[in-house]
């Protein structure tokens, strides 16, 4: 079964659990943000799928790695910085990423995802109505 096939598990909240058990601290978004906080935060670069040596960027899909090349403001600025041309040997692609699991990142519930966007949206509103 595909990680997105229904539509409540695409709705439903991830939490970080590295952030919980080693800060105590809470991080809970959409899969997407939080798989991507977790590989910025909590994974060192050779432990990432893809990255660049050149500024450090990480990713998980080849093509992302590939678009940041022109759409990544650090990339340009070490560049300039080194007065280096641009190479694909900046570009690696890791033969054995870390590959987060279930002991890294949680889904929650359908209850608990539901009163996490309740809170957000809480929030949201009593931002808009102070003055």
């Amino acid at each position: 079964m595909s990680q997105f096939s229904s539509s409540s598990q695409r709705r439903r909240a991830y939490q970080c659990l590295k952030c919980y058990h080693r800060m105590d601290k809470v991080y809970i978004e959409a899969k997407h943000r939080v798989y991507n906080h977790f590989l910025k935060e909590h994974m060192s670069m050779d432990q990432a799928p893809y990255y660049c040596r050149l500024c450090l960027f990480r990713c998980f899909k080849r093509e992302e790695l590939e678009k940041h090349v022109h759409s990544f403001r650090r990339h340009a600025l070490v560049l300039q910085e080194k007065n280096i041309p641009d190479s694909p040997e900046f570009l690696v692609s890791n033969p054995s990423p870390y590959l987060i699991t279930d002991r890294d990142v949680a889904v929650l519930s359908a209850e608990e995802s539901k009163r996490q966007r309740l809170s957000i949206s809480k929030k949201l509103d009593s931002l808009c109505f102070q003055t």
